[in-house]
């Protein structure tokens, strides 16, 4: 018997709880993507479009309750969104069949190393959504870009961009790829997110019990210093040396998954607004209105992008291609230096053929990430201005007078 379905209405009516959620959703789709690509696993894939799927439904929910206008650049950036993600989409396009190729060669060429490919580079957890301009993601970098675009609209529409961001480092608890998370990270996110005024604190002692953490008096100190009341010793099955919940040992600083406290985690933020907890599934197909949604968003991206296809901003047949915007990118693949450039519409057979020939020249320098060439908007930038012309060494030459 299906369950039954969970209530987004109470989600809309907190645009606090709505940007903080949309941050979540976006981080755990963006988890869910990169591996999908990483490991050609079509099934996560198919998770993270359904996520994405709840993202649209709630922000839906929000236009409706009047807290989100969903029109102008906003609805244009969650069309563009639904197609990356949907059926016939990034997944099955040529781009992402190649890159699923590239890393499925990259993983036969270090199976003996499986997890020293799990580095965080620095960061707390990867990967993580940045939600920031100009970043470049090197794992499924089309839908993830759109993906983070359609929550930086969404967000700044609802005037809560930290509080979205704060809902993706939440998130990372559960959705990464980075086997350990420091304690500190933990404690330092839970802090913030009290800061925002956006944690019920029996809530997150019920989560802090859990995973073996302190447990925090209203000062925000730890009960053992403010409560003259010993906490309880966490009591350990037999044969247990001295694990606890969260993959940890009690004196260990970090942990390891913490997906099986989905609900405590969510509900240290949802339970401040008296909301209940979605599941952790998503069951957005399961909503009645998402097709008739879905088909409004595309068929008004569809509109607008045949629309300037006849103001002739895009040149014929253009409009038939998902819409590209280039605002603010740095680095560029070589699909997408190659409309960036225009090549594919000089009516070449081979527009990829004369990309190699400018690189062949000199007049590009791309460099290679995940066995794919990236190229520097400087360097293409440089030749819709001046061609394929390559500066030499040495002084420039003077004109004769």
């Amino acid at each position: 018997m299906l369950s039954e379905l969970h209530d987004y209405k109470l989600l809309a009516y907190n645009p606090r709880l709505l940007a903080f959620y949309s941050g979540w959703l976006g981080q755990k789709a963006h988890a869910l993507a990169y591996l999908a690509v990483l490991q050609d696993r079509h099934e996560l894939w198919t998770t993270a479009a359904d996520e994405v799927d709840r993202l649209v439904l709630i922000l839906h929910e929000a236009a409706k309750a009047k807290h989100l206008n969903l029109s102008g650049e906003t609805r244009m950036a969650l069309g563009e969104l639904i197609g990356r993600f949907g059926d016939g989409g990034w997944w099955t396009s040529s781009e992402g069949i190649e890159e699923r190729a590239a890393h499925r060669g990259e993983r036969r060429e270090h199976e003996d190393y499986p997890d020293e490919q799990l580095d965080s580079s620095g960061t707390p957890f990867q990967p993580r959504l940045a939600l920031e301009h100009n970043v470049v993601y090197h794992v499924a970098s089309i839908p993830i870009r759109a993906l983070d675009a359609a929550l930086m609209k969404s967000a700044g529409a609802l005037s809560s961009l930290d509080v979205s961001r704060l809902g993706v480092l939440l998130a990372g608890f559960c959705y990464r790829t980075t086997p350990r998370l420091d304690v500190g990270f933990v404690n330092s996110v839970l802090k913030d997110l009290a800061a925002h005024d956006l944690t019920d604190l029996q809530a997150e002692n019920d989560f802090r019990r859990a995973v073996g953490l302190s447990e925090l008096a209203a000062d925000r100190q730890p009960r053992s210093i403010t409560d003259p009341t010993p906490m309880p010793v966490p009591s350990l099955p037999a044969g247990d040396q001295g694990t606890a919940h969260g993959g940890r040992r009690l004196l260990d600083r970090s942990f390891g998954s913490l997906g099986e406290h989905h609900d405590l985690i969510l509900g240290c933020v949802f339970r401040r607004f008296g909301v209940a907890v979605p599941p952790c599934e998503s069951d957005a197909a399961r909503h009645s209105e998402l097709p008739r949604l879905k088909q409004s968003l595309q068929e008004r991206l569809n509109a607008q992008t045949a629309g300037e296809a006849v103001a002739g901003k895009m040149a014929p047949g253009e409009a038939d291609r998902p819409m590209k915007n280039f605002t603010g990118q740095t680095e560029f693949w070589s699909k997408e230096a190659i409309a960036y450039l225009g090549l594919d519409r000089l009516g070449l057979a081979r527009p990829d053929m004369a990309l190699q020939r400018l690189i062949k020249k000199g007049a590009l320098h791309p460099t290679k990430i995940s066995g794919r060439l990236v190229f520097k908007r400087e360097d293409l930038d440089r030749v819709r201005e001046k061609g394929d012309q390559v500066r030499r060494r040495g002084r420039p030459r003077k004109d004769r007078e």
